[in-house]
């Protein structure tokens, strides 16, 4: 099994959402927090979770339809940023399923690490999703003059039990 990530083939949201999202995102620029680690420095994510987001159509129908509980974010990196290597504070967020939206050329890749050793690169394509294991270290590097943001499905549960229901057809009701 694939600790890291895990890509999924097919595309769980249609491309009008994530032009909608696009849109939502490029507009609430200033929404955007910082993610605060425990030492009063950031890690380089911002991100943005509000009632707004859950009450979009499409992603309400998506949460309705996921036999876990999950809910939605947008992370968004700044031109040019880094975000630095960390394992995320579970805070329901062991696995994440997350969908590029912006940019749709050159999104930047993560990293994943053990000790001071890349183990895997994760590729992303915009459109489709990723099973992210937030649980192992990981970063990046945003070398583009533009934002890169994406919409995260965040589960409690570990990445082995998510990934485990969506191979045996139990994640999703339909």
């Amino acid at each position: 099994m694939t600790p890291y990530f895990y890509n999924i083939e097919k595309q769980l949201f249609s491309s009008e959402l994530l032009n909608e999202l696009e849109s939502f995102v490029l507009s609430k620029l200033d929404s955007f927090l910082s993610y605060q680690l425990g030492n009063g420095k950031t890690d380089g994510n911002n991100y943005y979770y509000a009632e707004d987001l859950k009450a979009i159509p499409e992603i309400k129908s998506f949460i309705k339809n996921c036999h876990l509980e999950c809910f939605p974010m947008i992370v968004l990196h700044k031109p040019n940023g880094k975000v630095i290597k960390h394992v995320d504070d579970p805070n329901k967020r062991n696995t994440v399923i997350i969908t590029p939206i912006h940019p749709a050329v050159g999104y930047a890749s993560t990293k994943f690490w053990q000790d001071e050793n890349c183990v895997a690169v994760c590729e992303f394509n915009i459109g489709s999703s990723t099973f992210f294991n937030t649980q192992k270290t990981h970063s990046l590097t945003n070398n583009s003059n533009e934002y890169r943001f994406n919409l995260q499905l965040c589960f409690n549960e570990d990445f082995e039990t998510v990934l485990k229901l969506y191979h045996n057809n139990m994640l999703f009701k339909e």
